[in-house]
């Protein structure tokens, strides 16, 4: 913890599953931690930090601007939307991803614009949460230079969201940087998370609560798995640059694992927690190998140094002790 570095951030959707690990980081780290959510009230986190509460999606910009705190040195915008099961999911993605970004950027602009005659109004860095689904890709080499292609509600809409920060990076000079995120994985941070339905959280609960696993995708279906604690190391690593502002990262481990591994992992692991066997079936007909997936982290490596480790095991096992 270095107090001596201590600084001013705001996380949007930081009780989130991502947005808990970041603001929980940057706690970590000495800095001072609001977090906008559109929770009443606070839960009971372990980690120091002050509730905003407030919707991005349905504020103006004008009733936001007097709720974001004073003297920010960075804002991470983590808030989104991205349960596509859910009714009305492309209408209320849109709204949260897309138009809650700008809402969130405009507020800023309000807030600047009533101090503008003051030093303190300068704009904080702003470090927008992409994903790296937007390229649209299963497979091949991915790098920054790739054309996005999303194939979704949820990746257009982050798209839509990225389109938001580069308007006002354009025409507003607003100092942003954007990381696409590859497949985050980790322990929910907070005990009323909701994301048991992302693969190693759906895998694990099953594992435990069906006592087998039936995987319905291909075996080989390559992803990049990366630490949600790397990347909010990552992420805070970013916020102390703002020289990198208009600038595009993909944050990814550059390495990619099958769902067929993860899951015979899973399998493992929770055969030791229960003592007997945990069968996994694979259900997918047999058809073409998926291809190889390779997606580049080299300019996030080179303005962080930051480094990647596997720690897969040690969240399948807090993921097994958390399913009730």
């Amino acid at each position: 913890m270095n107090h001596t570095a201590s600084r001013r951030y705001l996380v949007t959707g930081g009780f989130g599953y991502a947005g808990a690990w970041i603001s929980a980081q940057l706690a970590a780290e000495g800095h001072r931690v609001f977090v906008l959510s559109r929770r009443a009230r606070a839960p009971q986190a372990a980690w120091p930090c002050t509730l905003i509460s407030a919707d991005i999606e349905s504020l103006s910009p004008e009733e936001l601007a007097p709720l974001l705190p004073e003297g920010l040195d960075g804002i991470v915008h983590a808030a989104s939307l991205n349960e596509e099961f859910l009714p009305d999911y492309p209408r209320r993605a849109l709204l949260v991803n897309g138009l809650g970004t700008r809402n969130l950027i405009a507020a800023l602009l309000c807030k600047q614009q009533g101090r503008q005659d003051q030093a303190s109004g300068r704009l904080p860095l702003l470090l927008y949460c992409s994903t790296i689904h937007v390229y649209g890709a299963a497979g091949g080499a991915i790098s920054e230079a790739s054309p996005p292609e999303p194939r979704n509600d949820y990746a257009l809409t982050h798209l839509v969201g990225e389109e938001y920060c580069r308007l006002f990076m354009r025409t507003r000079k607003l100092p942003c940087i954007i990381v696409r995120l590859s497949n985050g994985y980790g322990a929910p941070k907070l005990a009323d998370s909701d994301k048991w339905h992302l693969l190693l959280n759906d895998l694990c609960r099953a594992a435990m609560q069906d006592k087998e696993l039936v995987l319905r995708s291909h075996p080989d279906t390559p992803r990049d798995f990366i630490w949600l604690g790397d990347a909010a190391k990552g992420i805070h690593s970013l916020l102390a640059r703002p020289d990198l502002a208009g600038r595009l990262f993909n944050l990814s481990t550059g390495t990619s694992v099958s769902i067929g591994t993860v899951a015979r992992r899973v399998a493992a692991a929770a055969a030791k927690r229960l003592g007997r066997e945990v069968p996994l079936r694979f259900a997918c007909a047999e058809g073409k190998k998926p291809q190889d997936l390779h997606i580049s982290n080299a300019a996030f490596v080179a303005a962080t140094r930051q480094r990647f480790a596997d720690h897969m095991d040690e969240e399948i096992a807090r993921l097994l002790e958390t399913v009730r």
